[in-house]
C-alpha cells in the first residue's frame, strides 16, 4: 500500500504544479557518431546524473530543427525511441510535440516521460535514460546543429518535484564528404501555413425583362366589345363586323367573316330570291311536286301565283281531286 502511494505521488509530481527541491540534478544529450553527412542516422544518447539526489521519474522536451530531427517508427508515427531496460521504467513514453502535428512540416520536439507504474525505484547516477534515432536531411547545409532540452520536470520517489536542473544540450556536426557539391536548401525557418481566404460566390447576372409583344387590333370576325376593339371600328353582334349595322333579319356573327348574313330560319330580304330552301327527307312529295302552276289551270287559276302560299296550294289540290271523284262516278259504266 505504501508503494502505491508513493507512485501516485510521483506520476502528480511529474504532472502538476507542487513544491520543488533543489539539487545537483543534470540531463547530458550525447550524439554519436558527432559528426555525420547529410542523409545519414545518427543515434542519441540521453543520461541522467542524479548528483547524489533520489530521482524516480523524468519529463522533459528535446527540441531540434528542420534539417536533424527524431525520425519515426513504421507502425504508429511514434519517435523511434527505446528506453533502457535496465533502469525498470517500463511506462517510459515518446511523443511528438505540439500534438497532432506532421512529421515532415510541422512538428518541432519531442516529449518524453520516464516512469514506471510498478516501482518508485530511483535511477542510479550517470544512468542511460533512453536512445533515440536521428536522421540528417538530405540537403541539410554543412554547419554545427544543436538540440536542446525544454520543460524539464524530475520527481523524487516521496512524490517532492524537481525543478530547475541542468541540461548539457547536444551538437552534430554535419559535413559533406570531400568532392561532394552541396544541395540547395530550404529555409530553416518554417513558414505558417497560409490563412485560407474565402472566395466570394460570383453575382448571378439577373435576366433581361423582355420587352411585351406588341397588341394586335382584332380583324373582321374577331370578338368585341366596342368598335375601338376592331380594324374596322364596327363592333356588331359583339364581332367586328364590315359595317356598322345590319339589315332587319341579318346578323354579322353567323358567317364568322365579319360580314352580315342571313339568320338561320329567317328570309334574306336583301337578296331578293324568294323564301330559303328547306330541306326534305329523300323520297317525300312536296307541293311543288304535285301541284300544276297556276297558269295551266284554264278557268280555274284563283290568284295570283306569287300571291299564293303554301295553304292556297293545298286547298286547290284538294279541289282537283274531288271534282276527279266526281267525274268518275257520273261516266257511265262499261257493259
Amino acid at each position: 500500500m505504501l508503494r502505491k502511494t508513493q507512485i501516485m505521488a510521483l506520476v502528480i509530481s511529474v504532472f502538476t504544479v507542487g513544491g520543488s527541491a533543489l539539487a545537483d540534478v543534470r540531463l547530458a544529450l550525447d550524439l554519436q557518431p558527432a559528426t555525420a553527412a547529410p542523409g545519414e542516422a545518427v543515434i542519441l544518447h540521453v543520461t541522467l546524473h542524479t548528483g547524489g539526489a533520489d530521482v524516480a521519474g523524468v519529463q522533459t522536451d528535446i527540441d531540434f530543427g528542420p534539417f536533424v530531427s527524431i525520425t519515426a517508427q513504421m507502425t504508429d508515427n511514434l519517435p523511434l525511441c527505446v528506453v533502457n531496460p535496465e533502469i525498470n521504467k517500463a511506462a517510459t513514453s515518446f511523443a511528438f510535440q505540439p500534438p497532432g502535428c506532421d512529421l515532415s512540416a510541422t512538428c518541432t520536439a519531442m516529449r518524453t516521460l520516464v516512469f514506471a507504474i510498478d516501482n518508485v525505484d530511483p535511477v542510479p547516477d550517470g544512468a542511460l535514460l533512453f536512445t533515440c534515432t536521428l536522421v540528417v536531411a538530405d540537403d541539410a547545409p554543412p554547419g554545427t546543429y544543436s538540440l536542446v532540452t525544454s520543460k524539464r520536470i524530475a520527481a523524487a520517489p516521496s512524490g517532492v518535484r524537481i525543478e530547475e536542473f541542468g541540461a548539457v544540450d547536444g551538437d552534430l556536426v554535419v559535413a559533406l564528404p570531400p568532392g561532394v557539391t552541396p544541395k540547395a536548401t530550404r529555409t530553416a525557418t518554417q513558414t505558417p501555413p497560409p490563412t485560407p481566404t474565402r472566395t466570394l460566390v460570383p453575382t448571378r447576372t439577373p435576366w433581361p425583362t423582355l420587352a411585351p409583344l406588341p397588341t394586335s387590333t382584332p380583324g373582321l370576325g374577331s370578338f368585341c366589345v366596342r368598335g375601338s376593339d376592331c380594324t374596322s371600328g364596327f363592333c356588331v353582334d359583339s364581332v367586328c363586323c364590315e359595317t356598322p349595322t345590319c339589315p332587319a333579319g341579318q346578323t354579322c356573327n353567323a358567317s364568322g367573316l365579319g360580314q352580315c348574313s342571313p339568320i338561320d330560319g329567317s328570309p334574306d330580304d336583301s337578296a331578293g330570291e324568294g323564301p330559303p330552301h328547306r330541306p326534305h327527307k329523300p323520297g317525300a312529295a312536296t307541293i311543288n311536286d304535285v301541284a300544276p302552276p297556276a297558269s295551266s289551270q284554264s278557268g280555274c287559276a284563283i290568284g295570283s301565283s306569287d300571291a299564293a302560299d303554301g295553304s292556297a296550294r293545298w286547298t286547290l289540290l284538294g279541289l282537283i281531286i274531288l271534282i276527279a271523284l266526281r267525274a268518275c262516278r257520273s261516266a257511265p259504266s262499261p257493259k
